[in-house]
């Protein structure tokens, strides 16, 4: 493969990584500036873009080492245990945000936040132990390594069962809004609706079961994602402004 080929595919990888890292954190600030009316729920949203923010910023810098040329290991590794722990503190805002979603109750949300730590503890030290990560496939696009298959399994039953009760959620406030009288769409459940979407493409580029290309095409959806979730949140905002001057 030619050095300037593969530093084009790379470099255009992290073009994409930075770009989706920007409009994240982009849409944290627009959240940001409306902190004071936001709920519990909310604001744990927040915290769950800001998280996903710093961890594309990281993918963005180890493409940028990989198209410099440093392969150091040391470098790699403290760029890649910063950015999986980001991942888990990212799932510590997703379960404070169902627990709230699901129960209305802010102990039961931490609980749930405190076993998502728990777990990602776990896999950090299974990341740590094993070494970090193993040099994975390199191709003209992209340069993501290969992760012990204990921590693998410790991310996937977390993000599974995220997917689950971001369902269960999304399924309850559709119900709910379809039993009651409200003209309002059912922001809630297309609010979870995004957070579904994201979880299940970072399963698919966690366990790297795209590569090359394709994940180009991939990772340009969560940008999508974001766009979607900042398009809810204004069209919420001016319907809720609607009503109040209809009253």
């Amino acid at each position: 493969m030619p050095a300037e080929s593969f530093q084009i595919g790379i470099l255009t990888n992290a073009f994409v990584t930075f770009t989706v890292s920007g409009t994240a954190f982009a849409f944290v600030i627009f959240l940001n500036k409306k902190w004071a009316n936001l709920g519990p729920a909310m604001k744990a949203y927040a915290y769950f873009w800001l998280t996903t923010a710093i961890v594309w910023l990281g993918i963005t810098i180890r493409y940028l080492l990989v198209v410099n040329g440093y392969f150091d290991f040391n470098i790699h590794f403290i760029n890649e245990l910063i950015v999986e722990s980001t991942v888990f503190a990212s799932g510590m805002a997703l379960f404070y945000y169902l627990g709230i979603q699901l129960f209305r109750d802010k102990n039961i949300a931490k609980k749930m936040s405190l076993l998502c730590l728990a777990g990602g503890v776990v896999a950090i030290w299974q990341f740590v132990r094993s070494g970090g990560f193993k040099p994975g496939v390199i191709t003209p696009f992209t340069a993501d390594p290969e992760y012990d298959i204990s921590f693998l399994i410790i991310f996937g039953t977390i993000a599974v069962v995220a997917l689950i009760l971001l369902s269960k959620h999304a399924l309850n406030s559709i119900k709910i809004w379809r039993l009651s009288t409200s003209t309002k769409m059912p922001y809630e459940a297309l609010y979870s609706l995004t957070l579904f979407i994201y979880v299940a493409l970072g399963i698919i580029d966690q366990i790297n079961l795209i590569i090359d290309w394709p994940l180009l095409v991939l990772r340009i959806l969560y940008t999508a994602v974001f766009l979607f979730a900042f398009i809810l949140l204004t069209s919420e905002e001016q319907q809720q402004n609607f009503l109040e001057q209809k009253t």
